[in-house]
């Protein structure tokens, strides 16, 4: 019972230190990522915040070009813009755009279809922004787009469009026009169905219109790719996700998404245990007020081989060191129980024949008288005294003499019964204790089988040697009801049964 104990506190023990080693490895693996994270989310910051300046900055320099009065669409112009796009590919198309009152859009149609051909009109965009929607009402003030590059058939379909006729193409114009900078729209599909969002700011120089108290006349806008935003993001770790969203739109909304790389589903037991790590910060400026978050949901696949390998080593040495532990202190436990059962033994047994010594004899005697005052039984106390034993051991030396009496003990335990007590009170004198006895002559049977038994020759080194016994037999209660006077009856009985020994062979 108390090894099994001790076995089950080594198996909980085995188990607590199996999941703290774990969680140690765990932890370290957590760090590790967590550094990563960082590095991975401030990279992701920085490049697409870059990102960002560019194209605000080349924006700019053409905002400035037009500014230094070149003619709209002119051979320069087309130069200068095709070098852009060459240089930044992220660029799909840029454009000039005109504010056209009503009153003045039949003179602005007539100089815009010389440069253009008779084919130029001014036309509606859709509400997705693809291209040209002849059923949209124009504006009483128009913003067309005047010049496009590249003149290709794709993106012809933008020449002579009224941004002002596509609600979030409005907004995007109508901030430029507030903050008198460049402002972006949300991401939307280009003609050619690539994701793109338009970025747009007055040419016109700010104090001029600002002053008259006005707006803008002349604005430049640039088509820039959205995949160029994604393109930085890279190939993330497992598990990572990364969304860039316009900031006038909510992370959960769609439309106002530029990059969008989702969160795979984490189970229940990983969201509870592994911590999720996020940074959410605005990467544009406000021209380009775009809304990074990255966030990562640590789980399993963290922790790898080397953790793995680590934790199920050392789970495996702490199992073998608490084993061995155990089994050192079973076999302590065992070599301490076998040394106090020999203590024991050799405290109440005679060390030459085995038999129970005085002190053992006299344990069980009062047990058994105990236990018969209870039950009303009898029992009875055998004496014995051996005859002409002393002459065994002068003629014949104490090693045959202690040889006999090892021998009579043995015999002795075989005339009785189990349950029967034998003593060796010292030198050649014997007790026997018969508990539960029914009649005297159930005694006097066991008397005769000891005497026959040990009056048998003895055979020893060669020599034929027979000894003689005495017995006295004391009866509980009716001889005593003391353990002395029970022996000192049955030791007076001995001597009245003493007779001449027989000679020695």
């Amino acid at each position: 019972m108390q090894m099994r104990s001790v076995y089950l506190a080594s198996g909980l023990l085995w188990l607590v230190l199996t999941v703290l080693t774990g969680l140690s490895f765990a932890s370290r693996a957590v760090s590790e990522a967590q550094t990563e994270f960082t590095r991975i989310s401030q990279q992701l910051f920085e490049n697409i915040g870059q990102k960002l300046q560019v194209n605000e900055a080349v924006l700019d320099s053409y905002a400035t070009f037009t500014g230094l009065g070149m003619k709209n669409g002119g051979q320069e112009e087309r130069q200068f813009v095709r070098q852009f796009l060459q240089r930044y590919p992220q660029i799909i198309a840029v454009m000039r755009i005109e504010r056209v009152p009503l009153a003045s859009r039949d003179s602005f149609l007539k100089e815009a279809r010389a440069r253009h051909g008779m084919m130029y009109t001014i036309h509606g965009l859709d509400k997705d922004g693809k291209g040209a929607a002849g059923s949209v009402a124009l504006s009483e003030e128009g913003f067309p787009v005047t010049f496009i590059e590249p003149s290709n058939r794709i993106s012809s379909r933008w020449l002579g469009a009224d941004i002002a006729t596509n609600d979030f193409l409005r907004d995007t114009l109508l901030d430029a026009i507030e903050s008198g900078r460049s402002a972006a729209s949300r991401s939307f599909d280009w003609a050619d169905g690539r994701a793109a969002y338009l970025m747009v700011r007055p040419s016109d120089d700010l104090s001029t219109y600002v002053s008259a108290g006005g707006m803008p006349w002349h604005f430049v806008g640039m088509m820039v790719r959205t995949g160029s935003l994604s393109s930085q993001v890279g190939d993330l770790p497992p598990g990572m996700a990364v969304r860039l969203w316009h900031k006038r739109f909510s992370p959960s909304a769609p439309q106002g998404w530029f990059v969008n790389v989702a969160e795979p589903p984490s189970g229940w037991l990983e969201s509870r245990i592994f911590p999720r790590l996020e940074r959410v910060r605005q990467v544009g400026s406000e021209a380009q007020p775009l809304i990074l978050s990255v966030s990562w949901q640590l789980g399993w696949k963290q922790i790898g081989l080397f953790e793995w390998g680590m934790s199920a080593a050392l789970s495996l040495v702490t199992m073998v060191l608490l084993w061995l532990g155990c089994e050192s202190y079973r076999r302590y436990l065992s070599s301490r129980v076998e040394r106090e059962a020999r203590l024991f033994y050799l405290a109440n047994h005679d060390r030459l024949t085995g038999l129970a010594n005085r002190g053992l004899f006299y344990d069980r005697l009062q047990h058994a008288i105990s236990r018969l005052n209870r039950s009303g039984k009898r029992l009875a106390v055998l004496f014995l005294d051996l005859d002409r034993f002393k002459p065994v051991n002068d003629t014949y030396g104490h090693v045959v003499g202690d040889r006999i009496l090892q021998m009579i003990a043995t015999r002795m335990k075989q005339a009785l019964r189990s349950e029967d007590t034998v003593a060796r009170l010292g030198g050649d004198e014997f007790v026997v204790l018969l508990e539960d006895i029914e009649s005297y002559r159930e005694v006097d049977r066991v008397v005769a089988r000891l005497k026959g038994s040990i009056e048998e020759i003895f055979e020893v080194e060669e020599h034929r040697i027979r000894v003689g016994v005495s017995i006295g037999v004391a009866y509980y209660p009716e001889d005593g009801v003391l353990i002395e006077e029970l022996l000192s009856v049955a030791d007076r009985k001995m001597y009245g049964d003493k007779r001449e020994p027989e000679a020695v062979c």
